[in-house]
C-alpha cells in the first residue's frame, strides 16, 4: 500500500482539495502497524489454531454441562 506524506502542513483548497505546503513524499512501507507481515501459510496456521482452541473450549463446556 502506498501512502502520501507531507513534510509541511496540509491545507484545504477552495474546493476542499488537500494542499501540501511542504514536499510530498511517498511512503511505500506496507508495514505501518509495527508488527511483522505474515504469509498466507502462517495466517492459515493461526486461523486453524484459533478454530481448534474454540472447538476445544466449546467441547469441554458441553462435557461439563452433561456431567
Amino acid at each position: 500500500m502506498n501512502l502520501v506524506a507531507c513534510s509541511g502542513d496540509w491545507l484545504a483548497g477552495s474546493n476542499g482539495e488537500p494542499i501540501c505546503q511542504g514536499m510530498l513524499q511517498i511512503v511505500t512501507d506496507g508495514n505501518l502497524s509495527g508488527f511483522p507481515e505474515i504469509t498466507y501459510a502462517q495466517a492459515n496456521i493461526l486461523l486453524g489454531s484459533v478454530v481448534l482452541l474454540f472447538a476445544t473450549v466449546w467441547g469441554l463446556r458441553q462435557l461439563r454441562r452433561v456431567f
